[in-house]
């Protein structure tokens, strides 16, 4: 036999037997690798829940920003839970013409400024809707963590606007309950960030939202009385009232705003939750809204006077009554307030009530008649604190 075939063939021997060596090698480490690596995880054993604890496999961190949940503390675990933004609970809500309002929605209805209205079908957002009583229609929109905004099909939306502040649920167990709006130190249970102002809570179970994950309730604006009821609708009540053609409004006082005869008389004030209100707050809701003029005047001014200066300037400037509130204090205040506590807005608080009123407002009216007796007022306060933005306003003789 050739000495090279038998070299060759005992090479290749050797080749396929160290192959086939190396090859069962691989295939065992394979086989322990795969037995050690095999292993569930989430069937690792997990310490025995004990009172308040609940036993969960441990699962992988998410790496989405959470939303707005209610997040339920226990002694070792924190269970996350989503939110209830639902047509029902604690509401305050932007009203139309910019107010604001309290109410709480149970069986797909709330009340608010002494009306009752009913959400139809509250469970279908699709179809949620309710009718003003004038007929205008809302209708479900945008939800946005604890808001919900509605659309309407008014001719004038941004005086319509009707948006909802939700109060946030805590979810504890098989509970829930509403937080509370306070001023505490807190780490919010969303974001994690930290602070000490108002923000929503639960104290009992240390859920905190800050402002930022869930919006704050609305804060009421300062009111004002509607150029429409100052023209249309107070004239002929004034006049029936005092029983003059042209009364003045000291005389005016005590027949509408004051004493049983008062429009607000026996009527809860909105503000203190004390018996009689004032004339704004005793007014049709429509007749009030979020002050955009402030009024400078007299209370020697006859109704002729005020209400002729009012209607010359409405001309003038174009406006729609509808969308215009004075802030008059004669409409505006409170008379009952001040005659029980035997104080009156005299020279040393003028000057906080002008700023506090005429900052919201923006803009401001100054009837004169007889101007020497405005002459002290405008030097001690206009002039201190307002040098812009005012609006002269003469009466028609």
């Amino acid at each position: 036999m050739d000495p090279l075939l038998i070299v060759t063939v005992a090479v290749v021997l050797l080749l396929v037997s160290c192959g086939a060596f190396g090859a069962g090698c691989l295939w065992k480490r394979h086989q322990e690798k795969k037995n050690v690596d095999g292993a569930n995880p989430d069937l690792e054993l997990q310490p025995a829940a004990g009172h308040g604890q609940v036993a969960l496999p441990r699962q992988p961190q998410s790496p989405t920003k959470p939303s707005l949940l209610a997040l339920i503390p226990t002694s070792s675990v924190r269970k996350v839970l989503p939110p209830s933004v639902q047509c029902s609970g604690q509401i305050s809500a932007q009203w139309p013409r910019r107010k604001v309002a309290f109410f709480t929605v149970e069986s797909g209805s709330f009340k608010a400024f002494g009306h009752r209205y009913s959400i139809e079908h509250p469970d279908e957002p699709q179809l949620t809707k309710f009718h003003w009583a004038d007929g205008t229609l809302q209708t479900l929109g945008r939800v946005d963590r604890n808001t919900i905004e509605w659309q309407t099909n008014h001719s004038n939306p941004e005086w319509q606007r009707f948006l909802w502040v939700c109060t946030p649920e805590c979810t504890h167990g098989s509970t829930s309950h509403a937080t509370e709006f306070s001023a505490s130190s807190y780490k919010c249970s969303i974001c994690r960030s930290s602070g000490n102002e108002k923000h929503w809570q639960c104290v009992e179970h240390n859920v905190h939202f800050c402002c930022n994950c869930a919006v704050p309730p609305l804060k009421p604006p300062t009111l004002g009385v509607s150029v429409r009821y100052v023209v249309d609708v107070f004239p002929p009540l004034a006049r029936s009232a005092t029983g003059a053609q042209n009364p003045d409004f000291y005389a005016m006082c005590p027949r509408l705003a004051l004493g049983e005869h008062g429009l607000g008389f026996r009527k809860t004030c909105p503000r203190d939750g004390r018996p009689n209100c004032s004339l704004l707050d005793a007014l049709e809701d429509q007749y009030s809204g979020k002050v955009t003029h402030f009024v400078s005047w007299c209370w020697g001014y006859t109704l002729q006077d005020f209400v002729s200066a009012v209607s010359a300037w409405l001309r003038r400037s174009q406006l729609t009554p509808d969308d215009v509130f004075l802030w008059v204090c004669f409409f505006c205040n409170n008379q009952y307030r001040i005659m029980d506590e035997g104080t009156k807005t005299g020279s040393d608080e003028l000057k906080a009530v002008f700023e506090t009123h005429l900052a919201e407002a923006g803009q401001m009216l100054v009837l004169l008649d007889k101007a020497w007796l405005c002459l002290f007022f405008l030097d001690r306060v206009i002039a201190s604190v307002y040098q812009e933005g005012h609006q002269s306003v003469d009466h028609d003789d």
